[in-house]
């Protein structure tokens, strides 16, 4: 499958990554433990071309107390941030709610640019804010989209907005990926976004990992409702601004050292991701019917061997 994006927006993606100039390598990474395999239909262990160079984690400075702007009204606000949103090549997306998926409710998305985090307002903006140009950015093969683990959000923006999303790189995909490239086996579990960020990005940020631990425990132990409390409070707005700040730079991390192939078979399995929930029949969704255990290596990223 071809990727659209085209060949000038790859030499984008790895242009902006030279201009992020406060990653430095800091230490090689130590050797993973996972699994060398998901079940007996996945690919041998070696894979059939020689690995990308072993990546060194990054150092990422805390510049500052997180920030990022919160859009809850049309206006101005609005306009610019879509604007800067559909100039950047490569942003950062995820979404907030409760229960995420076609029965539960959007409530935050949030977009990562090379200069801001914006936190859009769903609930406040609804379709005003899809109607301002996000749908159209979403939709479109330009500028791609690094979700982590779309499943869900793709979902949800489909059943509930109707957009269907593309142009999509989906960071736990290339983290899949990467790891193989590498011999370091095939996982049996989707890595999270948090461990993936601290496995290849050296933080000075401790309030990273304090708040997600935080809020995360909190969502297990109470629900997700408090995505539909107004106004929002901060630890919330920043647990939702952390999770594409640094969504965006691992990705560069991770694909610096990619071929425009390799990120074609990432772009495929994204997109095959993209649909996975999203065009599940109403009844086989009730019963959460695919899972990772139950995905092959070979179904998303179709190696030929």
């Amino acid at each position: 499958m071809e990727s659209p994006i085209q060949d000038k927006s790859y030499g984008d993606f790895f242009g902006d990554f030279s201009r992020l100039n406060n990653l430095a390598p800091l230490s090689p990474l130590s050797p993973f433990t996972e699994s060398r395999s998901m079940n007996a239909n996945s690919p041998p262990f070696s894979p059939p071309c020689s690995p990308t160079p072993l990546l060194h984690r990054y150092h990422v400075p805390n510049d500052a107390p997180i920030s990022y702007k919160f859009i809850d009204e049309e206006g101005e606000a609005l306009t610019q941030a879509i604007q800067e949103i559909a100039t950047c090549p490569v942003v950062s997306v995820d979404c907030e709610g409760v229960e995420l998926g076609r029965h539960g409710e959007l409530c935050l998305i949030q977009v990562a640019t090379d200069s801001n985090v914006f936190l859009f307002d769903v609930i406040a903006l609804g379709e005003v804010l899809f109607n301002a140009g996000l749908k159209r950015i979403f939709e479109g093969p330009i500028p791609t989209k690094v979700f982590y683990d779309c499943r869900r959000d793709s979902d949800v923006l489909y059943h509930q907005f109707g957009v269907k999303l593309k142009g999509v790189l989906d960071a736990a995909l290339t983290e899949v990926f990467f790891r193989w490239r590498n011999r370091q086996g095939i996982p049996r579990f989707l890595k999270g976004y948090k461990r993936s960020v601290e496995t290849y990005m050296a933080l000075n940020d401790p309030h990273f990992a304090q708040l997600k631990e935080r809020i995360s425990s909190q969502m297990s132990d109470e629900g997700t409702e408090c995505w539909k409390q107004r106004p929002l409070n901060k630890d919330l707005l920043e647990y939702a601004a952390y999770d594409v700040k640094y969504l965006r730079i691992l990705h560069f991390v991770l694909t610096q050292h990619m071929s425009k192939r390799n990120l074609r078979l990432i772009y495929g399995a994204s997109t095959k991701f993209i649909r996975m929930e999203r065009d599940t029949v109403e009844n086989i969704y009730e019963k959460n019917a695919i899972t990772w255990s139950q995905i092959t290596f070979n179904m998303l990223f179709e190696i030929k061997w």
